[in-house]
């Protein structure tokens, strides 16, 4: 194992524990409309919420998770099954993302208007949240769905929380009487041994909206706030009196504020005493590693980072003061009935709607404005509107048995990606035709690497890449580009000749990607693989020697689009679509068979295409590298800060040269 892949430092981890968690709910009448959303996240913020429950959202399908989102919260919801022209209906649940959440599955309706997890904290096993909202118009099968969810629930789960608008403000709390329309709601209550928390109105006079427990402590009680915006149901929180995971601390390097001045000083005067005569490929590396470590620890600075919420970008102090003097003003109003002071109120519940408004749009204002200077802020917070960054897990273990560990969790992602590369079989490979007709001296055997041509290929890198094992960033590699280029290139061509591969090269950090289904199932996941940034200047020159090669000699063919210069995906459609059209036009019909390779790279036979390679005049110490490249990879999960054990990937690994099948067509005349 190389020394770097033990160097876990810049990755430390401290968890704490806090006694209790946050909970906040309101019926909010439309979170898209106006500026609830926005409040919602400044009323989060201020009083460091956990877990928030929604009733009409007034979601539909057209209705982006984007545009429902609150930042560093994970987002659960179910829209009103019956879309009408009728707004209204619709449940959400947020829970921090801090928090081990799985979506309880079992316990979801299909008619009902619910939702509900399990929530997994210390010294519990889990508890289960859920949030439901009853309609007036509600019918019989829709409540039925409700009252069994309820209902099972309950008997399956020891700690049960259970909060939502049911709409029935007839029934007396205190003396637990109802009416016939209500009575059927209050008996299921009883039977379930759930209690009810809310005593005091939440609508008007009416106490419509219900916080039940079974066996849930609440502490300290239910504080009401004013309601959001326009809504006319006031906001319930409450604390779980149980014990949570805190936050986990992490470290990260801050390349943009490095000392890279100093720096240059540094790896200049060390690299001036590197003898390299009588090194190996390994050691050459190590040794310039080493260096490169050496600068990190001295010239890049730390910055200790939370999984704690993310304000949005637009929250300023002054909405935050905003905010919080209209439910302070609120709060007096109600305990005195003085009618001044709803009047102040109502002028500052509108202060604070501006307030946000204005934030919102003089952030978004500003982003406008400095677009061509920092065109990556724009478009990432653009992207933030459209879609929403799922997160990872709970994984689900063969025996059912729900993973939230972050360790554990990526020892099960990496096992899974591990397992699906091909096992090849080398007995009796088959023959490969030879597509390359010219002489042996024609065919790329080796080439030399200049230090002008490292040097380039640095300056091209892209700002803030993620590295690899080894934790150079690209910031660093195009900083030192002129100390480092002349080392580097004497290492590249020493590799190349040898044909040995440094170790840390085949390592990778894989970050696990979710893709659609169940979270919990590890399936549904893809790995992104984080490789030394290094390696990558030299798989590019190997590519650009490559592509030479084969385009001197016309051994691709014209119909090859992709990885071609001046081709694309649009090249290609443009020619298919001209080719469709031309027997269209003819007379002919068209049938189109659309062909989608699973894991494609991962279940590329590497021996085969080494023959392939070869057949195509790739030979020598250039086809000796590239056996060695592919050969005796490992790699290793990276999640929040924590690493999965090494996987060694079969005896031969995925590859990055080679054309992806993506999708092929046929036609037929």
């Amino acid at each position: 194992m190389s020394k770097v892949f033990e160097d876990d430092t810049a990755n430390t981890n401290k968890i704490f524990t806090i006694n209790n968690i946050k909970v906040l709910y309101t019926n909010v009448r439309s979170i898209t409309s106006g500026t609830k959303r926005e409040e919602l996240q400044v009323l989060i913020k201020s009083e460091n919420v956990d877990i928030v429950g929604i009733t009409e959202t007034w979601g539909k399908p057209d209705i982006l998770d984007s545009e429902m989102e609150i930042t560093g919260f994970k987002l659960f919801r179910k829209d009103r099954v019956a879309v009408n022209d009728k707004k209204g209906g619709g449940v959400a649940l947020y829970v921090k993302n801090s928090l081990r959440v799985v979506d309880c599955e079992d316990l979801n309706s299909k008619l009902c208007e619910s939702v509900w997890c399990k929530i997994y904290v210390e010294n519990i096993d889990h508890f289960v949240i859920g949030v439901c909202y009853r309609s007036q118009e509600a019918d019989e099968n829709e409540l039925r769905e409700m009252f069994e969810g309820i209902k099972l629930a309950c008997e399956a789960n020891r700690s049960v929380l259970i909060m939502g608008d049911f709409n029935y403000p007839e029934i007396n709390w205190n003396t637990l009487h109802a009416d016939s329309n209500s009575s059927k709601f209050l008996k299921l209550v009883m039977d379930c041994y759930l209690e009810q928390q809310v005593c005091k109105p939440t609508r008007g006079n009416n106490i419509l909206d219900l916080i039940l427990t079974n066996e849930m402590p609440i502490k300290d009680g239910i504080r009401i706030l004013a309601p959001i915006d326009n809504s006319d149901h006031n906001v319930l929180i409450f604390s779980i009196d149980c014990n949570k995971s805190g936050e986990k601390e992490k470290k990260h390097l801050c390349y943009n504020q490095a000392d890279y001045n100093g720096m240059r000083e540094f790896v200049k005067l060390r690299l001036s005493h590197m003898d390299l005569s009588d090194m190996s490929v390994s050691s050459m590396w190590y040794y310039f590693n080493g260096i490169m470590q050496e600068a990190i620890r001295r010239f890049v600075p730390y910055r200790t980072v939370t999984n704690k919420s993310k304000n949005p970008l637009w929250m300023t102090g002054k909405v935050l003061r905003s905010v919080k003097k209209k439910h302070k003003l609120w709060k007096k109003w109600k305990e005195s009935s003085d009618d001044t002071l709803k009047d102040k109120y109502k002028k500052q519940a509108n202060k604070a709607s501006k307030a946000v408004r204005l934030a919102k749009r003089d952030f978004e204002r500003k982003l406008v404005k400095h677009i061509k200077k920092d065109s990556k802020t724009f478009f990432k917070y653009a992207r933030s509107k459209t879609s929403v960054k799922p997160t990872i897990g709970p994984l689900i273990d063969d025996n059912d048995v729900p993973i939230c560990d972050d360790q554990e969790m990526g020892q099960m992602l990496n096992t899974f990606f591990a397992s699906v590369f091909t096992t090849e079989c080398v007995d009796g490979l088959p023959d490969c035709k030879n597509i390359f007709n010219g002489n042996d001296e024609d065919k790329l055997s080796s080439y030399h690497i200049s230090s002008s041509m490292v040097k380039a290929k640095l300056l091209k890198l892209k700002m803030n890449k993620a590295p690899g094992v080894d934790s150079v960033g690209t910031n660093m590699l195009l900083e030192l580009a002129d100390e480092i280029s002349n080392t580097v290139a004497d290492l590249f061509n020493k590799s190349l000749i040898s044909g040995e591969v440094p170790q840390d090269w085949k390592l990778a950090n894989v970050t696990p990607i979710f893709k659609k289904g169940k979270k919990s199932s590890v399936v549904n996941y893809r790995p992104v693989s984080l490789t030394v940034n290094l390696c990558k200047v030299f798989e590019s020159i190997l590519r650009d020697n490559m592509l030479e090669h084969l385009q001197k000699h016309n051994l691709i063919k014209s119909s090859q689009h992709g990885f071609v210069s001046n081709r694309s995906c649009l090249t290609n459609l443009l020619v298919f679509m001209e080719e469709v059209s031309s027997y269209i036009d003819s007379g002919y019909p068209v049938d189109v068979i659309y062909l989608d390779f699973q894991k494609a790279f991962d279940k590329v036979p590497h021996r085969r295409l080494l023959l392939k390679l070869a057949a195509h005049g790739i030979a020598g110490k250039v086809l000796q590298w590239i056996g060695n490249w592919l050969s005796n990879r490992k790699q290793r999960v990276v999640l929040n800060g924590c690493f999965s054990e090494v996987e060694r990937c079969n005896q031969w690994s995925t590859t990055r040269i080679c054309i992806r099948p993506t999708s092929l067509y046929i036609i037929y005349k």
